[in-house]
């Protein structure tokens, strides 16, 4: 079989991506599209590889930093209401708590959402590439991580 053969191909996408993995005899090549102009692709030869993959589940990483903004504002908004000067910021203690609300919401909101990924990893244990489990279909996953590991273990020995 020549480079040029897919073995497998599994798309990804969601409402701001749209990727492939594409899976030869010889390179796993990771194409991605997203609408704010972020193109590429990458490469990796299968010798290069290790045919482990790991698995990592975490928080979205702006959840945190949301709520805190949201607090930040609802206590800025605790502080003035509790000043001398309430009376002359009435309307800028309403805009805060508001504010400091609606952040902490959707921060909470977004931190209820766990997202989980499979790692492809270089042999020295290094990430590669990675697949998230929200933008693609768990059964073609499921394949292509077996179909990966089998075509390099068959590469690497």
């Amino acid at each position: 079989m020549t480079d040029s053969d897919t073995v497998f191909e599994l798309e990804e996408s969601s409402k701001f991506y749209q990727g492939k993995l594409i899976l030869t005899q010889q390179r796993l090549i990771h194409q991605w599209n997203c609408p704010t102009g972020n193109t590429g692709s990458q490469s990796f030869v299968l010798s290069e590889l290790s045919s482990d993959l790991a698995s990592q589940t975490a928080f979205p990483k702006n959840a945190a930093r949301t709520v805190v903004k949201g607090f930040f504002f609802l206590i800025t908004a605790g502080c003035l209401f509790f000043s001398a000067l309430q009376a002359q910021l009435s309307l800028l203690i309403g805009f805060f708590g508001l504010l400091g609300l609606l952040f902490s919401v959707v921060g909470l909101i977004q931190y209820r959402k766990r997202q989980t990924w499979t790692i492809v990893q270089r042999r020295d244990g290094s990430r590669a590439t990675f697949i998230l489990h929200d933008r693609c279909d768990p059964e073609k996953r499921e394949q292509f991580e077996a179909v990966f590991s089998k075509t390099v273990k068959g590469e690497n020995s």
